[in-house]
Parts: structure tokens; C-alpha cells; sequence
């Protein structure tokens, strides 16, 4: 029996799964950016668990490592780091060798490749132009983007049609995701919404659900 905190978490997972395909429905989007505001608020994990939803549906789904800071999407499914999407866009490998295929049906993951963790906000590449070169076989092309301080960042939320964002509640104060936000907004990202993760609740949180 699954434990109610996994149940909320999986309840909280379908909620936005749903918000997802109504939006991109209504916009006629097909890829999203996962961005945590800050680094460890949870970002990569969402990615992970959106895209398994959103395939669970029937929703064909590409899971998509820019994380150029921290790329962690090969990991949970023991795939090699390399060839990546930063292959693709180098001309080193084309989509066939660096798109794998996972343990559940309508996923495919693409690790982000061989690349050095950035020192500084720097990126000579388009990730508009490597966004747009993977196939058009997948309903929804889901990005784990990293964190708005690197400038692949801002360009992948730009590239991508639309973008979820991800902070850590109770860490930061309100202005500064404010700030971060709008740094998004300024590199021509369209913010779907704002997750406060690992948020803590005085009263019991069903009490909150029904206010």
C-alpha cells in the first residue's frame, strides 16, 4: 500500500499531467521546460515523473536532458551519458543512435551527451535550432532545463513552448522568484505555472484542498 505522502505526490504528478494536456491542447504545444529556480528544488525528479505519467496516458513522450549543469536524466534508467542531444546539435550523431528507448511504453529518453559541467552562464549553442530538429513523432517533448543562472537555460525556456517552474517553499522570499520569473519571461520563455515543492503545512494539508 502506498504511503499518503506517495499518494499525494502521485495525486499532485496527474494534477499537472492534466493542466499539461489541456494547455497544450489549447495552444497547440508540444514541448515544455522543466526549470528549477534554484538549484535541488526538485526539477529533475518532476521531469521524470511528469514524462512517466504523461506516457502512462498514452501520450508518446521524449524526456530531454539540458541540464548542462547537473545532467542526471541517464541515471535512473542506466543509460549511457553519450550520445545526447548535444551530439545532435554538434552533427557528431544523428536522433536514431541517441534516442533511447526505456521500460515504459511510449517513453523515450535523450541524456544530454558528453559535455564539462559550465563554470560560468555560457552557451555557443541553439537549442532553438536542437529543440526543433528532433522528430515530430512525440506528442510531448519534455525538457529538464536546469537553473534560470545558466544561459542554456534561458535559452531552452525560450525554445520551448511552454515552461513549468520550480522552487523550493520557504527558502527564498517571494521577490526573488519574482525576479527569476521575470528573468524567464525576458528570454521569451511562457510560464505555465509556479510548483512551490516540499511546502509544509501547519494545519493538515486536506484542510487547505478544501478552502
Amino acid at each position: 500500500m502506498l504511503s499518503r505522502t506517495k499518494r499525494t505526490f502521485l495525486a499532485d504528478i496527474q494534477a499537472l499531467r492534466l493542466r499539461i494536456s489541456r494547455e497544450a491542447d489549447q495552444r497547440n504545444a508540444r514541448t515544455i521546460a522543466i526549470v528549477g529556480l534554484w538549484p535541488s528544488c526538485g526539477a529533475t525528479t518532476l521531469s521524470v515523473w511528469l514524462a512517466r505519467s504523461l506516457a502512462a496516458e498514452g501520450h508518446s513522450t521524449l524526456l530531454v536532458d539540458a541540464n548542462t549543469a547537473r545532467p542526471a536524466l541517464h541515471k535512473p534508467w542506466k543509460l549511457s551519458a553519450a550520445p545526447g542531444i548535444n551530439e545532435i546539435m554538434s552533427g557528431n550523431s544523428d536522433e536514431e543512435a541517441a534516442v533511447r528507448q526505456v521500460d515504459i511504453d511510449g517513453l523515450q529518453v535523450l541524456p544530454l551527451g558528453a559535455a564539462p559541467k559550465p563554470t560560468k552562464p555560457n552557451s555557443n549553442s541553439s537549442w532553438n535550432d536542437g529543440l526543433a530538429s528532433l522528430s515530430a513523432e512525440h506528442k510531448f517533448i519534455l525538457v529538464d532545463a536546469g537553473t534560470p543562472e545558466y544561459t542554456s537555460t534561458l535559452e531552452v525556456a525560450g525554445a520551448c513552448d511552454l515552461t513549468v517552474a520550480i522552487a523550493q517553499a520557504g527558502t527564498v522570499r517571494r521577490e526573488a522568484i519574482k525576479g527569476r520569473l521575470a528573468l524567464l519571461g525576458e528570454h521569451g520563455a511562457t510560464t505555465l505555472g509556479l510548483i512551490l515543492n516540499k511546502r509544509h503545512y501547519s494545519i493538515p494539508e486536506f484542510v487547505y484542498r478544501r478552502l
